[in-house]
């Protein structure tokens, strides 16, 4: 839901192009671990109070969710109470104030790992295509 990030096109296309071309270093396997950990971490972090805002404004997670699917399906309409589209608008204004905070957050823990945001994307769109390199992130992130 809120995992959703957009990109410029031109940052799309770096990331496939880098994708398509470029192997993955160990060093760089090494630092996406690490970076992929973070912001994992900060993710976590991110849904609970996500989970929190939603709550403060009334609605149980579950109804916020199926409220939110139906807003973002061409075609299909809400079902809801005047009552509980203030508060669904509410709980969206609160989020939507926040994701580019969150986004800076996420791209900060990224950097501090030694990575900038082409390559932690191109590792990412490499690894759902690579067996071989899903393995080695595997055996990295036992270690």
């Amino acid at each position: 839901m809120l995992k959703k990030i957009l990109f410029t096109g031109a940052f799309l296309m770096s990331v496939f192009a880098f994708a398509q071309t470029s192997s993955v270093s160990d060093a760089d396997l090494d630092k996406f671990v690490d970076a992929y950990t973070a912001v994992q971490q900060e993710s976590q972090k991110v849904q609970q109070e996500m989970m929190s805002v939603i709550q403060e404004a009334g609605l149980e997670p579950q109804r916020f969710n199926e409220m939110y699917e139906a807003s973002m399906t061409e075609g299909k309409e809400m079902e809801a109470t005047a009552d509980e589209q203030k508060k669904f608008d509410k709980a969206m204004a609160d989020i939507e104030k926040k994701q580019a905070s969150v986004q800076e957050d996420m791209e900060k823990k990224i950097k501090e790992a030694g990575l900038d945001m082409v390559t932690y994307q191109g590792i990412m769109q490499k690894l759902q295509t690579s067996p071989e390199l899903q393995q080695k992130l595997q055996q990295k992130m036992t270690e």
